[in-house]
């Protein structure tokens, strides 16, 4: 049964006397029925339009649910009424209803399979995995005052500039970068810019420095290079210590240090002198 409001200019497009009707009915079977007696203006027609709505929905009729033995054909069907039907050897139910004279299956009572569907706590553990690579913690420091070896000596470069930063969870404190919660492995490397003196007279062809990075005091990583020294210009050129992989745990903390080999004036060079760390693996 089909309802709908009309609003008809009751006398000749007097705007000022409106009745409102409404029509019910099948296509091409509606009946016409007077709400209510003659309106005079738009409050009272919305007064009339809000109770006549108020009505027809308490006495609408709510959709049926059927189970029958057979589809039913357009000819037995009825509108508003869902039909189930268990095909034979079946587990659910097919879900039909009639729409404009035609049967459409519009469903079935079978259960999904979410086998294979995620479920919150998957998707959460995913998306923490996505965020532990994405946003990551980082530093590099660099040292922005050189310093002269005067003697054969093992120096602390002082890391004192945070030159760039990611997250919050590896810091530069006291010349040291200390790693915070939470990470498992970083990745560590650093570099340091070497000066040699001018050479005016006589002197070795051979000079070497060691780079050294070290973890909580003990020495991790160390890279020895030697400097052939053939003419009397000053030299310079950068010391590396490669990319390598460290386990690490809360309050770890890494140093810098340049030791000389040969009693002689060397320069760590400011600014190109540094470290940087990266986690790549949280807990």
């Amino acid at each position: 049964m089909a309802t709908r409001l009309t609003i008809v200019d009751g006398n000749n497009n007097d705007k000022d006397n409106v009745r409102v009707y409404m029509v019910k009915g099948e296509k091409g079977g509606a009946t016409w029925g007077q709400i209510d007696g003659v309106v005079s203006d738009q409050t009272d027609i919305n007064t009339v339009i809000d109770s006549k709505i108020e009505t027809e929905l308490a006495n609408f009729e709510h959709l049926d649910y059927r189970v029958v033995d057979a589809v039913p054909t357009p000819a037995t069907a009825e509108e508003g009424v869902r039909y189930l039907y268990k095909p034979s050897g079946a587990t659910a139910y097919n879900e039909y209803i009639l729409i404009d004279g035609v049967i459409y299956m519009i469903g079935t009572t079978e259960d999904v399979d979410l086998t294979d569907y995620y479920t919150k706590t998957d998707v959460d553990d995913i998306k923490d995995d996505i965020l532990k690579h994405v946003t990551r913690d980082a530093i590099t420091a660099r040292m922005s005052t050189g310093y002269v070896f005067t003697s054969l000596s093992e120096q602390k470069m002082n890391l004192t500039t945070a030159v760039t930063t990611m997250g919050s969870k590896i810091t530069l404190s006291n010349g040291k970068i200390v790693i915070g919660s939470g990470i498992s492995k970083i990745r560590i490397n650093a570099q340091v810019r070497i000066v040699l003196p001018l050479k005016t007279g006589s002197y070795s062809t051979n000079y070497g420095l060691n780079v050294i990075l070290k973890k909580n005091s003990s020495e991790i990583l160390i890279n020895q290079d030697t400097y052939d020294q053939k003419k009397a210009i000053q030299y310079q050129r950068t010391a590396n210590i490669s990319p390598a992989i460290i386990s690490v745990s809360q309050g770890d903390e890494f140093e810098l240090f340049v030791r000389a080999q040969k009693d002689d004036i060397v320069t760590a060079g400011a600014n190109e002198t540094y470290v940087t760390v990266e986690a790549i693996e949280y807990e």
